[in-house]
């Protein structure tokens, strides 16, 4: 195996890292997105969550979030949990917050994420802790 093999998702991690840097927000989602697409990286999910919450792109923010909920399921076993992880709520709260938790829960029934229940969970949550928004 060569090593530019090896180093190939770094490298774009840190193409990634630097575009966001220069503000190129399209550059760093392409190249996060051809690191998911080499493997998974939770670095690379978790900037493509944060990169769609602050473009207020909720589609592309809940289908991140069943992607990475699938990889779970399907490769480490994962399909009960007591919370999600505090990288995918944070970005999930900032929607929430610039869109109100009605427009997410509408967005979260057409998307694969309705597979999940700990989503839901954490929607009931949301209000429960009185989120930013949870009441439009």
């Amino acid at each position: 195996m060569c090593l530019a093999h090896k180093y190939r998702g770094k490298i774009w991690i840190q193409r990634g890292v630097v575009a966001e840097r220069l503000s190129r927000i399209r550059m760093a989602e392409r190249a996060y997105k051809r690191v998911a697409a080499k493997g998974f990286s939770a670095y690379a999910w978790w900037r493509l969550l944060e990169i769609y919450a602050t473009a207020n792109n909720v589609r592309a923010a809940l289908i991140c979030v069943s992607e990475v909920l699938d990889y779970f399921a399907e490769t480490l076993g994962l399909d009960d949990y007591v919370a999600l992880p505090p990288w995918i709520e944070e970005p999930l709260f900032k929607l929430v917050a610039k869109n109100g938790l009605k427009e997410i829960k509408r967005a979260a029934q057409t998307e694969k994420v309705k597979k999940y229940p700990i989503v839901g969970e954490t929607f009931d949550r949301m209000v429960r802790d009185k989120v930013c928004g949870y009441d439009v």
